[in-house]
């Protein structure tokens, strides 16, 4: 509970302090889960990008509630949107809206509590994902296009400039 006072006052270091000592103080209990999630989320707001991946990543071979699924996921998102890598930031974006949307029909408490939080959070993100997709595609199509102009070009003037001068 102390890491997740910590936690909610923005404290992330002290938090990791405090986690990486859960082995001394943990009596028997099967920590892991809670160790996973905790430090995920300190790496995610101390921008340690790969560090809230590779715990996030742990956490989801952990048996988790939709709650966490959905935390998890939403970090992963944007972990990887930070990255750049849009098509694993757009398929966790979709997960967490999947979650999202499951826990609204089955009208969990997760679906009250977070959806007013977070819901438009990943639609957001989610959007701007698919957004900055479509831009690389046209940037894409817009590079070839002038790379073939310029091919064209270049080899006009070598075939009629050039081969022109020759001749005469």
């Amino acid at each position: 509970r102390k890491t997740e006072v910590l936690v909610a006052k923005k404290e992330y270091k002290k938090a990791l302090e405090l986690i990486n000592n859960y082995p001394n103080i943990s009596n028997g209990y099967n920590y892991h889960h809670h160790e996973y999630l905790e430090k995920m989320i300190c790496f995610h707001n101390l921008n340690k990008v790969d560090s809230a991946i590779y715990y996030a990543n742990k956490l989801l071979k952990e048996k988790c509630k939709r709650s966490t699924l959905i935390t998890v996921y939403d970090i992963l998102s944007n972990q990887y949107y930070n990255l750049r890598k849009l098509d694993s930031a757009y398929k966790y974006s979709k997960l967490t809206l999947n979650e999202f949307n499951i826990a609204k029909e089955h009208k969990e408490k997760t679906y009250q509590l977070l959806y007013n939080n977070d819901f438009e959070k990943a639609k957001k993100l989610n959007h701007l994902i698919t957004e900055q997709e479509s831009k690389s595609k046209i940037s894409l199509i817009i590079f070839i296009s002038l790379f073939s102009a310029l091919s064209l070009s270049f080899l006009y003037y070598y075939f009629y400039i050039k081969r022109g001068n020759k001749t005469i």
